[in-house]
């Protein structure tokens, strides 16, 4: 968790280790069933995370998914930061700004992410939060 501090903004979703095969472990959430690549145990409390710049409005596709609503868009120059909730979790999207420019908040959206950008972290004990 360290280094997604270190590097900046990231999508963080909390879940339970479902299933686990070849590095990739399968992670039930809030927002649905996700695949990211970590080695964890069945009924491992982890941190799903990636990177805003990986997450795509979608109609289909492989991979990570999930729909949403938008809260908010923040034009930066050519490029536009998303805010989309979904099951009471943020994911934040950082999109080019021909692909934000009919985004309104409210509006439902589908987004979507390669599990190769997809990483399982363990989730903070209760004393390792108090600490922080």
């Amino acid at each position: 968790m360290f280094t997604l501090n270190f590097v900046g903004l990231s999508t963080r979703i909390p879940g339970t280790v479902v299933a686990s095969s070849d590095g990739i472990v399968q992670v039930q959430t809030n927002v649905g069933l996700l695949n990211a690549t970590g080695g964890f145990l069945t009924g491992s409390p982890v941190i799903v995370a990636t990177r805003p710049e990986h997450l795509r409005p979608a109609a289909a596709g492989g991979g990570n998914a999930v729909f949403g609503r938008v809260r908010s868009v923040v034009f930066q120059g050519s490029r536009s930061l998303v805010e989309v909730t979904a099951a009471g979790e943020t994911l934040l999207a950082e999109l080019p700004g021909q692909d934000a420019v009919d985004l309104q908040p409210g509006a439902e959206i589908r987004l979507a992410w390669p599990v190769s950008e997809t990483f399982a972290f363990p989730a903070p004990t209760p004393a390792l939060a108090e600490a922080a």
